[in-house]
Order: structure tokens, then C-alpha cells, then sequence
């Protein structure tokens, strides 16, 4: 009855299958985590029949692994009865028999859905960035440059290497005042954001004109 209890009050789902992948025995949490009312209507599934497509190659390959008698772990999709999916870190142990034969495998699952989709998020806001049809820099706090998009390359005419860790002064030209760069700075270190137009001074010695959106 302990030994039922813990089973079942683990946080993460936790399952026995057999060799072939089929599930013997899993945890409460891992038929909630499945979408499943109970664990007895998981008992008898293979885990290859729950996962999607992509999910199935990854799987297998790790199967390699446990086969060996070596532990594995690796992030899959699975498709709950209801069509909906959820993204699950599945961790795997090797379980042998009295000869020390590959019998089965003890599986523990956590959900990472919305790990997965804040990084899903992060790729489309760092395509934007990279594909915008404007100049994008980042700096830290001491104004050092910690990123710059393609736009700002080939505008500037630095690398990425040239340009890492300098400062935006390096594109200062001569034709503003002292007073123009304090209004703004003086701005920004205020915590607001300025907006104006300034001329630039690219690699080359060659002039060009922005007009800007600068934001603490």
C-alpha cells in the first residue's frame, strides 16, 4: 500500500512497460499528464501508439540505448484522446531480469508544454528580429553592443566580430553637437525612450542618415 501511495502521489508520471515498449503499469499523474481518466486505461498501450509522428524516431533511438542497458532521455509529443498534444521530458531506465537481461524499462514523464511554448515563442521573435528591414542593437547597461541584426551589418559595414562589445559611439560622425547626445542619453538614463533623426559614420568613412527608436 506504501509502495501504491508513492507510485501514485509522484509529480512526475511515472510507468513500467515491458521490452517492447507496451505499458504494464503507470501512475495517476501519468494518466492525467496522458489525458487519460485512469491508469488502467493506459495498461496495454504500446507508448509508440500515443506520440506523434516526429516523436516516434527520437523514441527509437533511445530505445537503442536502453536495449544496451543504458539509461536514456529525450523530449516527445504526445497526442491525448481528446486530438490535443502535450510536450513530455520522458527519462527512461534499463530494468533487467535475474540474468541481467533487458526486461523493461522504468519511465518517468514531466510536462515542459509550456517550456516548449515560450521557446516557440522566443524563435519567432528572434526570426522577425534577424529578417526586419530595420537596423536592430542591443547593448548592455554600460552601452557595450551585445547584438546586432543582418540589417545593421550591412548598413554599418562591420562584422559581427568588429561590432561585438563596442560601443555605438564608434558610428558617431562629426555633425552633431556635445548638447545633442547628452539631451539624449539624458533621456534614455531616465527610463524613456527617444526618438529623432541622427547622421551615422559607417566603417568606410561614408555618411547615412537614421531615423531612430531608442528604448531603455
Amino acid at each position: 500500500m506504501r509502495y501504491r501511495n508513492l507510485f501514485n502521489s509522484a509529480p512526475d508520471g511515472v510507468s513500467i512497460l515491458d521490452k517492447k515498449a507496451t505499458i504494464l503499469e503507470c501512475s495517476e499523474s501519468m494518466a492525467k499528464l496522458y489525458g487519460y481518466s485512469s491508469p488502467e486505461d493506459l495498461v496495454g498501450k504500446n507508448l509508440t501508439e500515443l506520440m506523434s509522428t516526429d516523436s516516434l524516431k527520437v523514441f527509437r533511438e533511445k530505445m537503442h540505448l536502453l536495449q544496451n542497458l543504458e539509461s536514456a532521455e529525450g523530449e516527445i509529443r504526445i497526442i491525448r484522446p481528446d486530438g490535443s498534444f502535450v510536450d513530455v521530458w520522458r527519462k527512461g531506465h534499463p530494468v533487467t531480469d535475474a540474468q541481467g537481461n533487458f526486461s523493461g524499462i522504468l519511465g518517468y514523464d514531466r510536462d515542459i508544454s509550456e517550456r516548449v511554448q515560450v521557446e516557440s515563442e522566443y524563435k519567432k521573435l528572434h526570426q522577425a528580429v534577424e529578417q526586419s528591414a530595420n537596423s536592430i542593437v542591443i547593448t548592455d547597461v554600460n552601452g557595450a553592443i551585445e547584438y546586432v541584426n543582418p540589417k545593421f551589418l550591412q548598413v554599418s559595414g562591420y562584422t559581427e566580430e568588429e561590432i561585438f562589445g563596442e560601443n555605438p559611439r564608434v558610428l558617431k560622425s562629426e555633425e552633431h553637437s556635445k548638447e545633442f547626445y547628452e539631451k539624449m542619453w539624458h533621456t534614455l538614463t531616465s527610463g524613456n525612450e527617444w526618438r529623432g533623426e541622427f547622421c551615422n559614420k559607417r566603417k568606410d568613412g561614408s555618411l547615412y542618415w537614421e531615423s531612430a527608436n531608442i528604448t531603455p
